[in-house]
Parts: C-alpha cells; sequence; structure tokens
C-alpha cells in the first residue's frame, strides 16, 4: 500500500495587510483603549518580543531616550533561553508609548487578561506579532544572526555566533535601525 505523501505544514505569513487589519479591528472594538492597543502592538511587531515577555514590563524597563527594552529575567516568566537582553523599537513605537505611559502609570504596562480580551476574534493572535516582526526582518534583508540575538534565541550550537561575532549595543542598535528604517 502506498502511503500519500502530505505536505509539511507552512507557518503563517504575517503580512503588512494583517496588522493593518489588527488595527482597525481593535480600534473598532474598544476605541476608548486603542493607545494601549496600539502601543502594544507597536512595541510587539517592532522588538520582536514574546508576549509573556510584554507582560511582565515596567516602567523601569522602557529607555525611551535610546528606543530600547530590556528584558529582564524572571524564574516565573522565564524567557527560553534564561537570558537578559536589550531589544529596541521604532521612533513610531516610542512616541506611542510614550503617550501611552503618560496615561498609564501602573507597575506593568500591558495586562495580559486585558489584552487577552481584546485579541479575542483578531485576524492574528499576540504571539503573531513576533512573528510579523521575524518574518519582515527577513523581507527587509536582515542578517540572519542579529534577528536572532533580538529574538532571544539561544546561540548553542553556532560556534561563530557564541566565540567570535560579539556586538555592542549600539552596534546592535545601528543594525536594527538600518533594517527598520527600510
Amino acid at each position: 500500500m502506498k502511503l500519500k505523501k502530505i505536505a509539511p505544514p507552512r507557518a503563517k505569513i504575517v503580512t503588512n495587510e494583517d496588522v493593518k487589519n489588527l488595527f482597525k479591528y481593535l480600534y473598532e472594538r474598544d476605541k476608548k483603549h486603542f493607545l494601549r492597543l496600539k502601543a502594544f502592538i507597536l512595541v510587539m511587531s517592532t522588538s520582536g518580543i514574546r508576549d509573556k515577555e510584554a507582560f511582565q514590563l515596567t516602567l523601569s524597563d522602557i529607555d525611551l531616550l535610546n528606543n530600547k527594552i530590556y528584558i529582564r529575567y524572571d524564574k516565573t516568566h522565564t524567557q527560553k533561553t534564561g537570558q537578559e537582553r536589550i531589544v529596541f523599537i521604532t521612533d513610531n513605537a516610542k512616541h506611542c508609548l510614550e503617550k501611552y505611559i503618560k496615561q498609564n502609570k501602573n507597575r506593568k504596562l500591558f495586562n495580559e487578561s486585558t489584552l487577552t480580551r481584546a485579541f479575542n476574534g483578531a485576524n492574528i493572535r499576540m504571539k503573531d506579532l513576533r512573528k510579523y516582526f521575524s518574518q519582515n526582518w527577513i523581507r527587509k534583508e536582515g542578517n540572519q544572526l542579529i534577528k536572532e540575538i533580538l529574538l532571544g534565541h539561544s546561540l548553542k550550537g553556532n560556534v561563530d555566533a557564541m566565540h567570535y561575532c560579539s556586538l555592542t549595543d549600539e552596534e546592535l542598535y545601528i543594525a536594527y535601525r538600518k533594517v527598520m528604517e527600510k
């Protein structure tokens, strides 16, 4: 008996249009809290952080002057690699986040249950915003190693990355800007 060949599942492709549609959907659904939703989407889609990492962000993790976000290690909400790292956001995300922070003085910037409810019925999930960042980086022909560093992927097994290819925060930021400003 011959087995039918099954194509491997393809990863979901998240496009600019998907993100635009998400903005429209969330605006129509919750105009009152749209600034929070917009800030969350822009931070997630321009930094590549995990949704669980976004839920742990506090004001002390944000450096708006330098477009930096510090992802801290937290045993209860651990990142996969257990490593702290720095990620960056675009100027557009920074300006939106500044407006949101002026309105929101809470210790945690983004409430998980509130955002989970807001995303119910949306065309993409919260974790798809990280996927969008990764795919968008490739579309813009960004360096794969830098993308992996920004995403917080483990570099184990990559001898070059582990031993020879150390970059300063400034070098990472310059590379980030070159890609994200395309």
